[in-house]
């Protein structure tokens, strides 16, 4: 399973670089932890039991296994302009469903 084709490689790029920022925001803002280039973000997650920055986390992992941008049920890809828009969304609008998609696509606001 690889992510879907019609997200690109700047795509990617593009949404690791917002979920890094935002993992940095969360740690520079509500954990006063000073962010060190050098150091994968993984070392400051270790000890942090934040539900933001697990699902963070756990985006960035879906991108280095190659599942990004799938649904985490029925393993379709998930179209671009969602994966944009909510970076963190695990479910493709059919298997969210109509009436709770809102809560199961989550979105990221830029820090």
């Amino acid at each position: 399973m690889n992510i879907p084709e019609d997200l690109t490689g700047r795509d990617l790029i593009r949404i690791r670089q917002r979920l890094e920022g935002a993992v940095q925001h969360i740690l520079t803002k509500d954990y006063g932890q000073a962010v060190d280039p050098g150091i994968p973000l993984r070392y400051y997650l270790d000890f942090k039991s934040d539900r933001r920055l697990q699902q963070l986390c756990e985006a960035l992992d879906r991108m280095e296994r190659g599942v990004y941008g799938r649904c985490v049920h029925c393993h379709r890809p998930i179209k671009r302009d969602v994966m944009n828009k909510s970076p963190l969304a695990l479910m493709c609008p059919h298997c969210a469903g109509d009436t709770d998609r809102g809560a199961r696509m989550a979105s990221l606001e830029d820090p």
